[in-house]
């Protein structure tokens, strides 16, 4: 009780902006971990995750590739996988530790937008930042479970600051931007469009400095510098895709030149004008539909309205001492608009993950700007924010979507106590997510050495075949055309049996061909 006064006291004695601070990380601390470990997402990309990085640990497998991508199976590096790995390790055989650690970064990330971003938009513009990432129902979930694209926020922070200190300080700190795309790109490939906006930025310096008469060698050196850091990270990448014959640089190839993944990469190019319209969807997207919704008459004022403030902000930049860092945030979401504006399928909220720190500092930016002008500002303020509050804290969820760790774990008890050590068996999900090869029940199964199932590349080895059925929309799931079930000649039904509030699982034998 002493204690807690004397923080009290303590905290009485700071700046309103800096408590503000203190409050929206230790909300957002709260919303992150509460009832984690019970609803946590443990889905088919989370089970093989973590399935891949525990053997690295007990079988010392090491791994040169990281996931593969859901659209064109492209291999990202292992980065990930060694992240993992720690916080995996120190939990086993529960799979929660590397959850807690993206909790952590999603923490953490409040509190470093205000941090590094007082320096790029002011202190109350980054404390309105800091705000909305605490309460932001979208990034609550992404911080909630384990996958490659939830620390992309925290990471692009890190850049956005590096590449502010490289404009204004010192042409090394590219060196820095070049670290952070290289995390960057091993965690998703649209994060690329990071790094064409960092190019134009490093191009405006380098024109800055050639016609100021200044020497441009220290920008030239960092750049190859950063070069090197992002192709070194690379390496694993390049020697896998080297041994298998350049698959993965096919499949590149594919997504971005081959395929109709992008406009303009195909016979059937957009015009401009349909890239301006989808322009229009992708910034309310990107600005304002993963934070308040889906109103598109009223967004689309919104980004009008922020689109002329931004132009003007712009060309009376010198009158603002926060120009270059709001100028620097405004280049990359516009190249990020632009990139998902020419990108033709379904833009999903994990893939602008990486540009949610600028868009909590452009709109913090905007609100600052607000509050400064007029009380009228400040009733606006509010307002916003508690339109955004009212939006979000109604989709607050600390129930599980999916199994739970626990469900899993039991249903994995319950294959296990059906089968002898060393016996070959394989087990095949009928679920929503298509994960027929039920890699997260894998990784259950996987923590016993004695009663490992077998992996789905020898499934033909299998005596016998677990179907877990979520789906229940049949009482014969063994009749279901999926190919691991179909493959599996000559079976025989010797059990069916109901998991307490899980699937059902039906236990399949392959009877002998032999007369």
């Amino acid at each position: 009780m002493a204690l807690l006064k004397k923080i009290l006291t303590q905290l009485k004695t700071l700046p309103l902006l800096p408590v503000i601070v203190i409050f929206c990380t230790v909300a957002a601390g709260f919303l992150r971990f509460y009832k984690l470990e019970s609803s946590t997402q443990f889905l088919g990309d989370q089970g093989r995750d973590s399935l891949i990085v525990s053997q690295i640990f007990t079988k010392y497998d090491l791994v040169a590739i990281g996931p593969t991508t859901s659209v064109g199976n492209i291999y990202l590096g292992p980065l990930y996988y060694y992240f993992m790995l720690p916080f995996l390790w120190l939990s086993y055989p529960s799979p929660i530790g590397p959850v807690y650690a993206i909790a952590v970064i999603g923490t953490v990330t409040v509190f470093f937008l205000y941090f590094w971003g007082r320096k790029l938009v002011g202190e109350r513009a980054a404390v309105f930042a800091s705000f909305l990432c605490a309460f932001s129902v979208i990034a609550i979930n992404l911080s909630r479970f384990s996958w490659n694209p939830n620390p992309t926020p925290f990471v692009m922070l890190f850049l956005l600051y590096m590449t502010f200190l490289a404009v204004t300080r010192h042409a090394k700190y590219w060196l820095g931007v070049g670290f952070a795309f290289a995390i960057l790109l091993q965690l998703h490939y649209v994060t690329l469009l990071a790094g064409g906006a960092a190019g134009l930025l490093w191009m405006w310096q380098l024109i800055s400095t050639w016609k100021a008469k200044q020497p441009v060698k220290p920008l030239l050196l960092s750049a190859l510098g950063a070069f090197l850091i992002v192709i070194f990270s690379l390496t694993p990448l390049i020697l896998f895709d080297l041994k298998q014959g350049g698959l993965n640089a096919r499949a590149i190839e594919s997504i971005f030149v081959g395929s109709e993944n992008f406009a303009g990469t195909t016979a059937q190019t957009r015009s401009i004008i349909q890239v301006l319209k989808e322009m229009h969807g992708r910034s309310m997207h990107i600005l304002y539909e993963f934070q308040i919704g889906k109103n598109r008459k009223f967004n689309t004022y919104l980004v009008l309205i922020v689109a002329a403030g931004t132009l003007v902000t712009l060309l009376q930049r010198k009158k603002d001492q926060y120009s270059i860092g709001f100028s620097i945030i405004v280049t990359y979401l516009v190249v990020g608009i632009i990139g998902f504006s020419l990108y033709r399928n379904s833009v999903f909220d994990h893939y602008i993950a990486f540009l949610f720190p600028c868009t909590f500092l452009f709109l913090g930016f905007f609100f600052d700007k607000l509050w400064q002008n007029s009380n009228t500002g400040k009733i606006i303020v509010v307002a916003a924010l508690l339109f955004f509050l009212n939006y979000n804290v109604p989709l607050y969820s600390f129930k599980p979507t999916s199994a739970t760790l626990d469900q899993l774990k039991l249903v994995a008890t319950s294959i296990q106590q059906r089968v002898q050590p060393g016996q070959k068996y394989g087990v095949v999900l009928v679920s929503a997510t298509k994960d027929y090869h039920a890699m997260n029940y894998r990784y259950f199964l996987s923590t016993n050495p004695q009663k490992e199932p077998l992996s789905y590349a020898e499934h033909g080895w299998a005596d016998l075949l677990f179907i877990i059925d979520e789906e229940k929309k049949t009482k014969s799931p063994e009749e279901t055309d999926i190919f691991e079930i179909n493959s599996f000649n000559n079976p025989l039904v010797i059990e069916r049996y109901v998991v307490p509030g899980g699937p059902n699982i039906t236990v399949l034998q392959k009877m002998s061909t032999n007369k």
